[in-house]
């Protein structure tokens, strides 16, 4: 299987292609589960970031010293 990039791969492959690889092809199938990894821990922290500025936000507001 060619891997053009993680979103062409995720898009191409089958769940019976990553049990191939997993058999057959162990360090592709490591590099394919890191990509995964990484994008998944990208749009967690970006999602946190973005959820503590809005309640830092909302702590600022609703705090007795405002106004």
């Amino acid at each position: 299987t060619s891997l053009y990039s993680p979103i062409d791969s995720r898009d191409m492959l089958k769940p019976a292609d990553f049990l191939m690889l997993y058999h057959f092809d162990r360090k592709t199938f490591r590099k394919i589960v890191n990509i995964g990894a990484e994008a998944m821990m990208d749009e967690t922290s970006c999602i946190l970031e973005a959820g503590f500025n809005m309640l830092q936000t909302w702590w600022f507001y609703a705090s007795p010293s405002y106004g």
